[in-house]
């Protein structure tokens, strides 16, 4: 992972004329005649950082970065004979049998498995598939965590320093009964608001054996997407923001308060794209059909 950063940074930093090229003055005025047509111009600095995170996105995705040689390296480098059970089998596994498996064509990991060490793991497989991978002192769950808070987390690097805005995806916790929810409150209607707004939200039941989302090792949740779930509270904008922001209290921790001053602790953003799933999930259970019908005609359709 860190090579690949450090590589990305390299094709930053050896393209930064192109950069510059694509984001040159002659766009200022466009830019400007953008921005004075919006109804809230600090719209225009969040299109800024989409437009300029696609195009770095772009120019490290062209790039030939090589990770395939980086994969044996590093297992030839830190793996050693090793003996773990994992699903109740003892499997023996060493740098070339690691190999074999991370190479093989075939779509299932516990036929990989198989195939190099003459052991079934079963449906298992997949979910301790990091497990295979350990070395040193790194724990296992920590690094699964880690890297699963890296693909879906928005805010990445804490502490936040902007104040959060609430919208699609943001994460909350009820100060007074610790119950988390997410916002589902679609991006279009977070912003542009006179006076007090209902937002939408679907409370997340903690449950650590199938959870949907972590938001640490202790905190791992799913989403109550029952159509009965959902929860509505009302926040009033500040007339200059149009929008709900958290304010920071004395501990550091950005809070949002509704008009009924229930105070709601900031967790997390979701990604854009994690956030709208979770809007289609819960529209997909909107829209089953529910009829009478003839038992026995519907148990023969199953």
């Amino acid at each position: 992972m860190s090579n690949f950063a450090l590589s990305a940074i390299t094709t930053i930093r050896n393209n930064t004329s192109k950069i510059l090229g694509r984001f040159s003055p002659k766009l200022d005025p466009a830019y400007l005649g953008h921005r004075v047509n919006l109804p809230n111009p600090g719209d225009a600095k969040e299109l800024l950082v989409q437009l300029f995170g696609d195009a770095i996105a772009e120019l490290i995705g062209s790039e030939n970065i090589d990770t395939n040689t980086w994969v044996e390296n590093w297992i030839h480098n830190r793996i050693e004979e090793k003996t773990i059970n994992l699903a109740g089998q003892n499997l023996t596994i060493d740098s070339e049998i690691l190999c074999q498996i991370i190479s093989a064509d075939s779509p299932d990991l516990n036929t990989k498995i198989a195939s190099a060490t003459k052991i079934s793991l079963g449906k298992k497989a997949p979910k301790l598939a990091s497990q295979l991978f350990q070395y040193g002192d790194i724990q296992i769950e920590d690094s699964d965590i880690s890297f699963a808070k890296l693909t879906h987390h928005k805010n990445i690097f804490l502490p936040q320093q902007k104040r959060p805005m609430l919208t699609l995806g943001t994460i909350i916790k009820s100060i007074t009964s610790n119950l988390y929810y997410i916002c589902m409150q679609q991006r279009c209607d977070s912003v542009r608001i006179q006076g007090d707004r209902r937002f939408l939200f679907l409370p997340l039941e903690q449950n650590e054996d199938h959870c949907s989302i972590i938001v640490s090792k202790e905190s791992k949740f799913r989403i109550n997407e029952s159509s009965y779930a959902l929860k509505t509270i009302k926040f009033r904008a500040n007339n200059d923001e149009q929008a709900i922001y958290a304010v920071k209290n004395d501990n550091g921790k950005y809070l949002f308060t509704s008009i009924h001053q229930e105070q709601y602790e900031w967790v997390v953003d979701l990604k854009e794209m994690h956030a709208q799933r979770i809007v289609n999930n819960y529209c997909a259970q909107l829209s089953r059909v529910g009829l009478n019908e003839s038992e026995w005609l519907r148990l023969q359709a199953k």
